[in-house]
């Protein structure tokens, strides 16, 4: 017994097409939950056609399955009947599911219609459900699944850089603070990435990308690698420093202080009194050396920063904020 839920489908097809396609195929769409209103099944002796088919099969129907096939666009109807503005009727009262068969030339008031062609008549298990998908407007799209964790991680705004790159290179800088040193061997760096969602070229790519805007410089090495150690420019480490340090225009400030005071003249013993990350002060230091306002000596290997000269640029600079 049919459900007053049922989707109910006016079949509409060539006489010819009956025996070998219609019938199985209406069958199949009973069997599957789909109330098929097809002419030997509804049409009487005795009965009016015409008056069954437009008064009472088509209105009660709210899907139609047009027939298409080699046999059907040669009849009369089809060629003389079946224009734009029937269509554009059935479609106002019905969702209309054209089904192509032989690979048939479809009509041109069709062709604006998504239609399901069936190749093999004794198997179309994939067209059937997409005709299936059709009656019961069901689209198998895929369930949303979770965005991959890089992108749910929060990024610092960097200048030329997408989220991606920015993500990479913020986790490096990070790197630098805690280890101490501008070196990022690939390895500390593709650990703290795992887990990310990243592929390898996406990763490559960003390296690419951040050596190329002057972030980092990589040390490239003979060997099919396309992740490399690579070490944070001056200017790299400032773009994130500035945006990274919470005040960190202050924390400039107090160091220069403590420079033109001579309290404290080393990288380590500035950072204790301040209560700073040694790679920041460092930073710091660097950048007030690149624009000549000290002079600094390294020891280890340049790990070890003192401050031998102090300009007086920057003393009366400080001198004039007191």
């Amino acid at each position: 017994m049919n459900s007053p839920d049922s989707p109910k489908a006016f079949l509409s097809h060539a006489s010819d097409d009956k025996a070998r396609f219609v019938r199985r195929f209406a069958s199949r769409l009973m069997d599957n939950g789909v109330n098929v209103w097809l002419d030997e099944w509804e049409i009487n002796p005795g009965d009016n056609p015409v008056r069954k088919i437009f008064e009472e099969g088509l209105p009660s129907c709210q899907v139609v399955i047009l027939v298409m096939s080699a046999i059907s666009v040669q009849k009369p109807w089809v060629r003389e009947e079946l224009d734009a503005a029937f269509v554009k009727k059935i479609e106002g009262q019905a969702r209309l599911i054209p089904v192509r068969l032989d690979r048939c030339q479809m009509p041109e008031c069709l062709k604006t219609t998504r239609w399901e062609s069936i190749d093999d008549l004794t198997n179309y298990d994939a067209a059937f459900t997409r005709i299936l998908n059709g009656i019961f407007s069901h689209y198998p799209k895929p369930t949303l699944g979770p965005a991959p964790p890089y992108s749910q991680s929060p990024v610092l705004a960097i200048s030329n850089l997408n989220q991606v790159d920015s993500l990479l290179f913020e986790k490096a800088c990070r790197i630098e603070v805690e280890q101490g040193h501008t070196l990022v061997d690939d390895e500390t760096w593709l650990k703290t990435l795992a887990g990310m969602g990243l592929t390898e070229e996406q990763i490559a790519d960003s390296q690419e990308i951040l050596e190329e805007y002057g972030f980092i410089e990589r040390h490239l090495t003979i060997g099919p690698h396309r992740i490399y150690a690579f070490t944070i420019t001056l200017s790299g480490f400032q773009e994130f420093a500035t945006i990274a340090v919470p005040n960190f225009s202050d924390v400039v400030s107090q160091v220069a202080a403590v420079l033109v005071r001579q309290e404290h003249i080393t990288g380590e013993t500035i950072a204790t009194a301040l209560g700073q990350p040694l790679r920041i002060v460092e930073h710091i230091l660097e950048l007030l050396e690149s624009r000549n306002l000290i002079q600094v000596s390294r020891q280890h290997g340049g790990d070890y920063m003192t401050v031998w000269n102090v300009s007086v640029k920057l003393r009366r600079a400080v001198a004039g904020d007191v």
